[in-house]
């Protein structure tokens, strides 16, 4: 509450926008809001509203100076409508990231290449997003990641399917 608050003050005051992002947000509300065996407890459901009547309230309070972007690998209004706590996020606009086409998640992977100095054999990074199958930006950003690991490990930045 009143430290939460005159953070947002303070990141309100600021001078330009702040776009403050908070991430897996539905995954602590979900362990707010259920027990060990996964069932809604009236202790965890007055817990998640008021946290998130919470985040509402300095949401709207600060609007223009503070955009708050909530993100994660679930989704938090299907949390909250378990709970019937939709009403808690009605003032933010959903976002849903769809995978990336091939072409997409290749120039990715290339554009990451080539600012980490990997050297791709011809052909490489299209392999690789045949690999992944459904591009979904984090899971190629992974799997870029790995890539670079093990080239630094080996001491080699050259890259191919071999």
């Amino acid at each position: 509450g009143d430290k939460g608050d005159q953070l947002f003050d303070i990141l309100a005051g600021a001078d330009r926008p702040v776009v403050l992002l908070l991430d897996e947000v539905a995954l602590m509300v979900n362990n707010i809001l259920k027990d060990e065996d996964h069932n809604i407890t009236a202790e965890g459901k007055a817990r998640t509203n008021e946290f998130m009547s919470w985040m509402r309230k300095n949401s709207i309070k600060h609007q223009g100076n503070i955009r708050i972007v909530i993100s994660g690998s679930i989704g938090l209004e299907p949390i909250l409508h378990q709970a019937g706590l939709s009403a808690t996020v009605n003032n933010f606009v959903p976002f849903e990231l769809d995978p990336w086409d091939e072409e997409t998640a290749s120039n990715c992977i290339k554009a990451l290449g080539n600012e980490y100095g990997i050297e791709f054999k011809e052909g490489t990074p299209e392999e690789m997003v045949k690999m992944l199958g459904c591009c979904i930006p984090h899971h190629v950003q992974m799997f870029f990641t790995n890539i670079y690991d093990r080239c630094v490990k080996r001491g080699n930045m050259q890259c191919s399917m071999q």
